[in-house]
């Protein structure tokens, strides 16, 4: 997905009407449809009725019979005929004044045409002339709509001639002949201080929604929703205006980051003046086409009138509304038979009920199961956009065939709900064995709970083939896929008034592509029932299911008693019940009663846990902890993280237990691992000349070599003491004097140096050398050697020092201390010239 270039975002046809030229409209024929004749007639009789009720306050008894006769007699006798508008191009939209249904206005890509006799007749066709800077040669997106004054009001995109990218437009019109009003059209983006740049910002898919409801708070507010192609990502932007767009406040963003890519979207305004925006986003695409699995929609709702949308919800959740694009080269996700492009298919149609405060709708489509490419679904909202019902199919084409591109309007004075789309059940096929689409419609006037049999609108098939415009890369489509990817558009349009829908769509005229309008009855009127919406409930506390209390379904006149199964007062367990209501007239309805699980299990963690680090390592495996929990339903599990049998650090671990119950409720606890380090380091201690030999009262360097390493902080420093069972001072083998002190020198590793000299009195002397490290836990690890100086250097005289040596070794290495009879050396003064 990317912005559409100059070459490739509308190819204009031969049909497309310039500025101040009034190409007639005209009409197709077919073969009969009676079925839909009588609808025609019938919804065409009831618009006429309520329409005269309508225009009483402004217009004479004679003007209103006249206009309603006019448009019966008009519309009546041309029941089963499509209408051509000769627009060219595609992505048609339709709006029509809900204050006088009368006013009709139809735009397609730059272009649009007014009627003033409830689409019996058209105006000829306006086409937007550039601004400077700006180009037609590519742009549209149309939007367009009423206030509650009449007033006419379009928007749509135009082309930088110079920077490339777009710029989304708004234009005040004449809404009786469409005519652009003065100081018109006003650069909308750059208003909102976004203006295109085709670096930092490049807009697309601009759609508008006017606040028409007289007792708004907000009345007469345009607001516009879009999506800014950033150098970060797609990024959906709307803004407002309170001066019939003559300027707007400044762009807000309402899409985050990890949403994917994030268009389009669409807005709508509830009778109390709240705005609500819902916006397509898929987070991951495979071979070009969204993956099937992560396609969803946002709903965005501002109460203080489009200055912030704190609200913000899942309509349809991750895969719910994910269909393929159909792009040509995105296998495998490729419709048999088809050619065309359908990213914007996955268009939101939002919609406010203009008669139950709260209620929301959006419809949309999804690929629900593998063999069925595309179905229309609708979610429903009772409490202003803050949940959502569960998507719920709207169509009932066969498994296999398509059905694409809906678009959705309601009646504000019936809540009629009215959804159209293309549709292939007929299995029309071209020359190139691909499908021909038709345009199927259905409606509810139960709120989205049942809708009629559906029916078709058009009378010619529409062959998207058909010259059809390339979506990628120039002429010929062989620039990117190496199969035509063709372009009918992203959207149709349909709007709502009295009872009547006025639907427009693309398709053939001459063999190009074009609009085509048509009107056809909303709801047909008859004994029908509105169950309540979907009810979800907590569950009762303690208990695995609630007592959960419902109104009876409303029902028209003549439907008789009504009894619901199971009854209202019933406990329902946790999870999703059906409720069918019936009425004696035998109409039905049905909703489900959803009881959630919202009670949290309880858990208890075991007491904090300390325990030895393992031998040789800075860390304990500890494996025998569990978590225990308790919960009002079954099925409550519990987990630690780190789990038993984890290896912990030395120190204290925090280990957090989790107990989660089948809907997802969870507790939590958290207890304490210490595992303390108990052992000492190991410390080596080696002399390399233990015999001090001869006794010439001379400092020897005895090569110690000492070294120390613990299990956690690895190599320590070593610290040497050094013993011996003669001291500094004792007599010598001088005439009794000490000639020679200290017998210890330089005592560290490497350097340490024993005197050579004992006692003449003694069997010979030992010299005790202690290597000790103390490591961060503060545990103390030693060793011991010994150097000797026998009595004489005989085997006799060096054996008995040496089994002296080895008992204070073996007593040092065991107690970690010399034995008694030892003393400190090297401490003595300096005497004598041997130092």
């Amino acid at each position: 997905p990317r912005p559409r270039s100059a070459d490739e975002r509308f190819v204009i046809t031969r049909k497309q009407a310039t500025h101040g030229v009034a190409p007639a409209e005209h009409t197709t024929r077919g073969g009969p449809r009676n079925s839909h004749m009588q609808r025609y007639i019938g919804g065409l009789l009831l618009f006429a009725l309520v329409l005269g009720g309508r225009l009483a306050a402004g217009t004479s008894l004679a003007t209103q019979r006249r206009s309603v006769e006019a448009l019966v007699t008009t519309r009546a006798s041309s029941v089963g005929v499509d209408t051509v508008l000769d627009l060219g191009n595609n992505e048609p939209n339709v709006a029509v004044d809900p204050n006088n249904p009368l006013h009709v206005a139809v735009a397609t890509f730059l272009s649009v045409r007014v009627s003033t006799d409830g689409g019996a007749t058209f105006q000829p066709a306006v086409t937007i002339l550039a601004p400077a800077g700006f180009s037609t040669t590519s742009g549209g997106d149309p939007s367009i709509g009423y206030d509650s004054r009449g007033r006419l009001f379009f928007t749509f995109l135009l082309v930088n001639v110079n920077l490339g990218g777009f710029d989304v437009f708004v234009a005040q019109l004449n809404p009786t002949t469409g005519a652009v009003q003065a100081g018109y059209p006003v650069n909308l983006s750059a208003s909102a201080g976004v203006q295109n740049d085709n670096v930092n910002h490049s807009h697309d898919k601009s759609w508008l929604t006017v606040d028409n409801f007289p007792a708004s708070p907000h009345r007469d507010n345009l607001y516009v929703v879009w999506t800014d192609f950033a150098p970060a990502g797609t990024v959906v932007l709307t803004s407002f205006s309170t001066n019939q767009g003559l300027t707007w406040s400044s762009a807000l963003a309402l899409s985050g980051a990890g949403e994917g890519f994030v268009w389009p979207a669409e807005n709508t305004v509830a009778p109390n003046g709240d705005v609500y925006v819902a916006y397509h986003s898929q987070p991951t695409f495979v071979n070009l086409n969204p993956d099937g699995t992560t396609g969803q929609i946002f709903v965005l709702r501002s109460v203080n009138g489009g200055t912030t949308y704190p609200q913000k919800n899942l309509a349809y959740g991750a895969g719910q509304a994910d269909i393929t694009f159909n792009r040509q080269s995105g296998s495998p996700r490729i419709i048999p038979g088809t050619q065309f492009w359908l990213q914007g298919s996955v268009q939101p149609r939002i919609l406010a009920d203009p008669i139950t405060a709260g209620r929301v709708y959006v419809v949309a489509n999804d690929q629900a199961v593998a063999n069925d490419f595309a179905d229309v679904f609708i979610v429903t909202s009772t409490n202003n956009g803050m949940t959502w019902s569960t998507p719920a199919q709207v169509n009932d084409g066969a498994v296999g065939t398509i059905q694409v591109m809906p678009s959705a309007a309601i009646d504000r004075n019936t809540g009629c709900l009215f959804v159209s789309y293309y549709d292939n059940r007929n299995g029309g096929r071209n020359a190139a064995n691909n499908f021909l689409l038709d345009v199927f419609a259905t409606s509810s006037s139960n709120g989205g709970v049942t809708f009629s049999p559906e029916f078709q609108i058009n009378t010619a098939h529409f062959d998207p083939d058909l010259n059809a415009p390339c979506r990628f890369g120039p002429v010929g489509c062989g620039s990117v896929d190496t199969v035509n990817t063709l372009r009918i558009g992203e959207y149709n349009g349909v709007a709502m008034a009295s009872g009547v829908a006025f639907v427009v769509w693309t398709g053939n005229d001459f063999g190009f592509q074009d609009t085509f309008f048509d009107i056809v009855p909303g709801c047909a009127a008859c004994c029908s029932l509105l169950c309540p919406l979907p009810i979800t409930k907590s569950n009762d506390p303690g208990l695995c299911g609630a007592v959960v209390t419902f109104p009876l379904p409303n029902a028209t006149d003549g439907c008789g008693a009504v009894t619901c199964t199971p009854p209202s007062g019933s406990f329902f367990p946790v999870g999703s019940s059906a409720v069918t209501c019936t009425s004696i007239a035998g109409a039905s309805c049905a909703f489900t009663v959803t009881v959630r699980d919202t009670q949290a299990p309880v858990i208890q963690c075991p007491e904090n846990i300390t325990v030895d680090n393992d031998r040789g390592c800075c860390s304990a495996v500890v494996d025998c902890f569990v978590a225990s929990a308790v919960d009002n339903c079954p099925g409550v599990t519990t987990s630690c993280d780190p789990a038993p049998g984890s290896r912990f650090a030395v120190g204290d671990a925090d280990v957090k237990c989790t107990a989660k119950d089948a809907a997802g409720n969870v507790d939590s606890c958290n207890f304490t691992i210490t595992v303390e380090d108990v052992e000492p380091p190991e410390v080596k201690c080696h002399v390399e000349h233990h015999k001090l030999w001869p006794a010439d009262n001379k400092l020897v360097d005895v090569g110690l070599e000492a070294h120390a390493r613990d299990n956690c902080d690895g190599k320590l420093p070593v610290c040497i003491n050094v013993f011996s069972d003669e001291d500094d001072l004792e007599d010598g083998d001088h005439h009794g004097k000490k000639r020679f002190s200290p017998d210890a020198k330089d005592i560290d590793v490497s350097t340490l140096r024993l005197r050579a000299e004992r006692s003449p009195s003694e069997d010979g002397r030992v010299f005790l050398i202690i290597a000790s490290a103390t490591d961060s836990s503060g545990n103390e690890g030693s060793s011991c050697c010994t150097a000797t100086v026998p009595i004489s250097p005989s085997k006799a005289s060096r054996n008995r020092v040496d089994t002296d040596a080895a008992c204070a070794d073996a007593f040092c290495e065991l107690h970690g201390a010399a034995p008694d009879g030892f003393f400190v050396v090297g401490d003595g003064p300096e005497v004598g010239p041997f130092q």
